[in-house]
């Protein structure tokens, strides 16, 4: 599968989710913003959250290889400073630890649901990784899909 159709596909199922539109203006009043690649030098402002980054990261193939692996980073960010108690004297909660988990799960979901109509690839693997205390009030789960696609052989596998 070409890299940028993978993307593309992904971009606007996740672009188009009902649901984390919903989530979205629940919680934080506005829809998600969906980002593909981001400037370092000038990383998303406050007004751009919550958003989804995605990122193509590496493919995998050969004529050796029994699947064609396709890397992709797909990361939902949010911004919130809010915060509650957590029903005991002394405990205090980030609502931001909570609500990145919930945007990262609606966002897996639009993601499984969109590889699957994708004829022959599946999501082999799946990495998350969390950011959150060191970036307060910035939240995001980095996730590191692997989709991969059968190859037989017969035909130019770098074509």
């Amino acid at each position: 599968m070409n890299m940028i159709t993978l993307l593309t596909t992904l971009r606007d199922a996740i672009h188009d989710s009902s649901a984390t539109q919903t989530w979205c203006t629940s919680n934080y009043t506005r829809n998600h913003k969906v980002l593909v690649g981001t400037d370092h030098q000038e990383p998303p402002a406050q007004g751009q959250f919550p958003l989804v980054l995605i990122r193509m990261r590496q493919k995998h193939l050969g004529y050796e290889l029994e699947t064609q692996d396709h890397w992709m980073e797909i990361v939902p960010a949010i911004y919130d400073a809010s915060s509650r108690t957590g029903g005991k004297t002394n405990v205090v909660e980030m609502n931001g630890e909570q609500n990145i988990e919930t945007f990262r799960k609606l966002v897996e979901s639009v993601i499984v649901t969109a590889v699957a109509t994708l004829t022959g690839m599946r999501i082999d693997e799946m990495q998350i990784r969390y950011s959150t205390l060191g970036s307060y009030p910035h939240f995001d789960a980095q996730m590191l899909i692997k989709i991969v696609s059968d190859y037989y052989g017969g035909g130019d596998v770098f074509a």
